[in-house]
């Protein structure tokens, strides 16, 4: 069912059907893109050219990644001067997740390395084109009091779709390559479909739909501080908090074994426990502070408590190196990614310029989201061996998150949060 709105003016009347076709739907996406992404794009370039897979990958991986930053806002922008029958956001959902889900197959059936890139390529691009729609559904459907919640949920996706994308990949091992694939991104098209049809979309009019210049290709991109400084500093704080949990999760494996000195066949079982303690403190604390959140309006002291853990958790790694610290450590994390979670997508939310802009800045905020998982492995390797001839410098580098977390709340404080 679709509902004419105008432009500046949301449905917002989803009840818990809608939220659990949303959360599936979200889950079933990145449960198709992230285990690819982390795993099996590279197990199928291994096995295409094991000689140059290195290069390969990080071909793949890097284009892949770049096409994921530019998607998401362009896409979020078209979708926000979408004038279809169907809706604002429908018609990108069903497009980016069957031509996303096509992508996939053509690397799973890949017989070279640039057929594995170029599906890859657009396996990124028309994915990102349904996150796009997707994440933009939260300021779209959910009221302003529920939406910490949601964020709560929208937020736990990913680490779950992580965990059960590396246990997929690893129980069809023994498999033909294709199902690597295949079973990951069977629920992306199903759960999608659900939500579409449970979907009150909005729908634009052709006369509402502002002209296109020249000048809306740069706006695209652009969070405009002088026009919403509070969404500006909303992304920042993203941002930067973003660093600090990538900071903890990206050299997990090498601290172990080149601190810890954890031996190689204990590595993956240690790095399995210290993630499920971490996420699996992080999903009830995310759906305690996302409730208190939604009752007492106060976003910005969850953030700023969150900020606060994350580097106490960076500390305790730094200054305590055994492995019972790192899981006190990961326990401590856990607390702070419960108040991320909570808030990453419901504070920029709260801020928008405007419902007519939503997918686009919900399309920033992604950026803002993903962008330093890309970033922290381009400079740590700088950190890690600054007066090291072994590349161990974890002080200097967990002290990067650290000193990302506390800038983040001088940031917090400047937003003005509305409930």
């Amino acid at each position: 069912m679709t509902q004419t709105v105008s432009a500046d003016r949301s449905v917002r009347t989803a009840g818990p059907k809608f939220v659990a076709a949303y959360i599936a739907a979200l889950l079933g996406s990145y449960f198709a893109l992230i285990t690819p992404a982390s795993v099996t794009v590279a197990l199928r370039i291994q096995q295409i050219d094991p000689e140059h897979k290195v290069g390969a990958l990080a071909l793949a991986l890097g284009i892949g990644a770049l096409l994921a930053v530019i998607s998401n806002p362009l896409f979020g922008y078209l979708s926000d001067r979408t004038t279809s029958r169907f809706g604002m956001r429908r018609p990108w959902l069903i497009i980016g997740v069957f031509g996303g889900t096509a992508g996939l197959l053509v690397v799973a059936f890949a017989t070279t390395t640039t057929m594995v890139v170029l599906g890859w390529c657009l396996t990124q691009v028309l994915f990102n084109a349904a996150l796009a729609a997707m994440v933009a559904l939260l300021p779209d459907q959910i009221p302003p009091e529920r939406r910490g919640f949601v964020s709560a949920l929208m937020g736990v996706c990913y680490p779950i779709s992580m965990i059960g994308g590396s246990y997929v990949a690893q129980a069809v091992a023994g498999l033909p390559a294709f199902w690597m694939f295949l079973l990951p991104a069977i629920a992306a098209p199903i759960t999608v479909v659900v939500l579409c049809t449970v979907l009150h979309d909005r729908r634009l009019a052709r006369e509402d739909r502002t002209p296109f210049t020249a000048s809306d290709i740069v706006r695209m991109f652009s969070f405009r501080p002088r026009h919403n400084p509070a969404f500006a500093w909303s992304c920042l704080m993203v941002f930067l908090l973003s660093i600090g949990v990538s900071t903890f999760t990206t050299y997990l494996v090498y601290y172990l074994s080149d601190v810890l000195g954890v031996a190689s066949g204990d590595v993956a079982h240690t790095a399995f426990v210290v993630n499920l303690i971490a996420f699996g403190i992080a999903l009830p604390a995310s759906m305690v502070g996302g409730w208190m959140t939604d009752r007492l309006g106060r976003r910005g002291l969850m953030m700023i408590g969150s900020a606060i853990m994350i580097a106490l958790a960076l500390v305790v790694m730094t200054v305590f190196k055994t492995v019972p610290a790192l899981y006190v450590s990961a326990a401590i994390a856990g607390v702070g990614l419960g108040g991320y979670f909570c808030g990453h997508f419901a504070v920029p939310a709260a801020v928008l310029s405007g419902d007519g802009e939503a997918a686009r800045e919900m399309g920033i905020v992604n950026i803002a989201l993903t962008l330093p998982s890309s970033l922290v492995p381009v400079y740590a390797p700088a950190l890690l061996s600054f007066a090291s001839s072994t590349s161990t410098n974890y002080p200097l580098l967990f002290a990067s998150g650290v000193v990302a977390c506390l800038l983040a709340i001088p940031v917090t404080r400047r937003i003005r949060f509305t409930r």
